[in-house]
């Protein structure tokens, strides 16, 4: 037994942990690196720890339709919750991947991941839903945490907080973030028309086409919270 103030339950390792606090306040960061088609294809998209040089800008598009939204698959937020596989899922065109090179280590994460990305749409109001995962040797993909928010203009850089987690993700695994402009019926979905879809006429909802900038002028990020301090 300890006298330590956090407990918190360790997934991964499935193992009760105690800490000084929350979080440790070291980091790692994984950069968003493209060649503009990781909506049409899982394998384009990239988690890196360094970006090469880029002499151009990048875009990855993706189109949010209000009439066919991306489903939500547990996590914190829908019924049931929880992890579910999403591997499925993370093929649709309407979803953008980034997923990084195997661990070479295992990676304890604790608190919050947080992102940063510079995200523009055809519409005055855009929605963003990011999902974490970790995918398996075998290309399993399972969601560890998720955050979403609403962007009432047509351009931003968005900073995004995910849900808190304390997990150990294993050596030989890789990370994934998937991005949508919907995570249905979990988040109200986007009518494109700055209202929500049970308030927007028929004819107001509308496909607002989302692009996440990279490259040159552009970084997009994902900031990991380490457990370096586990008991």
């Amino acid at each position: 037994m300890t006298n330590l103030p956090v407990k918190l339950f360790e997934m991964g390792s499935n193992q009760w942990r105690y800490y000084d606090n929350f979080t440790s306040g070291k980091q790692q960061i994984h950069y968003f690196h493209s060649n503009g088609l990781a909506a049409i294809n899982n394998q384009a998209g990239k988690l890196v720890a360094t970006l090469p040089e880029a002499k151009t800008s990048v875009t990855d598009n993706f189109v949010h339709d209000p009439w066919r939204p991306v489903p939500s698959l547990g996590g914190h937020a829908s019924f049931p919750a929880g992890v579910f596989e999403r591997s499925l899922l993370d093929c649709r065109t309407d979803i953008v991947t980034y997923t990084s090179e195997p661990l070479t280590t295992d990676l304890r994460l604790l608190g919050s991941p947080m992102l940063e990305i510079q995200a523009q749409a055809d519409s005055d109001s855009f929605d963003l839903c990011a999902i974490l995962s970790r995918m398996t040797a075998d290309g399993k993909v399972y969601n560890i945490s998720q955050g979403y928010c609403r962007i009432d203009q047509s351009k931003a850089i968005v900073n995004l907080s995910l849900q808190a987690t304390c997990i150990k993700i294993s050596k030989g695994d890789r990370l994934r973030l998937s991005l949508s402009g919907a995570c249905f019926p979990a988040y109200n979905v986007n009518a494109g028309a700055g209202k929500a879809l049970a308030e927007a006429q028929l004819l107001e909802q509308q496909v607002i086409t989302i692009s996440i900038e990279l490259g040159k002028n552009f970084t997009s990020k994902l900031c990991l919270n380490l457990n370096e301090n586990t008991v």
